[in-house]
């Protein structure tokens, strides 16, 4: 071959070859840009606890705590009004003490028998934990495609119509949907 041929060929490639890396491209890079096939929202779904609570109303027994004595006065007065209507004289008292004995013996028994214990009504206040699952949007699941082969990766944004190479190659690939 000629020589002067040989050279001219040297030159033309040594000259691209600059030229490809002044203007700051390779002749064997890869491209720098990947066309987006489909964006979507990533949704994940997490548990969330929470607290719920309401109130119910209650009734409860519970021993009476006055120490009250209206039975036993009561029957005294009432048993002394019947003992002083018999008889005459030192009978009618006799009459009169027996009836107060008697009738404050009555209203006591009576007393406690009806008042050994009272209702209280009450609210309480029942809680319990809940959990729901609850769903949030984490970015944005871009389906990408570069040298024929389609990959996922999730990103903090929509990328548009292209995504930069460099850009996605830094994050790891989406894992599969379920």
């Amino acid at each position: 071959m000629d020589r002067k041929l040989i050279t001219g060929i040297a030159i033309g490639v040594a000259l691209a070859s600059a030229g490809a890396v002044f203007a700051g491209r390779s002749v064997f890079a890869p491209p720098e840009f990947a066309d987006v096939v489909r964006v979507g929202p990533e949704i994940v779904r997490e548990p969330v606890a929470r607290e719920e609570c309401r109130d119910v109303a209650t009734t409860r027994v519970v021993p009476r705590d006055d120490n009250l004595n209206n039975g036993t006065i009561i029957g005294a007065l009432v048993g002394g009004a019947l003992g002083n209507q018999v008889g005459g004289g030192s009978g009618r008292d006799a009459a009169t003490v027996a009836g107060v004995v008697a009738g404050g013996y009555v209203g006591r028994e009576l007393d406690r028998e009806h008042r050994k214990t009272r209702v209280v009504a009450s609210t309480r206040r029942e809680c319990r934990t809940v959990t729901e699952d609850v769903e949030r949007q984490v970015g944005w699941r871009v389906t990408y495609r570069v040298d024929g082969q389609r990959r996922d990766v999730v990103m903090d944004r929509d990328p548009g119509d292209q995504v930069r190479i460099a850009e996605v190659s830094a994050l790891p690939d989406a894992p599969a949907r379920r």
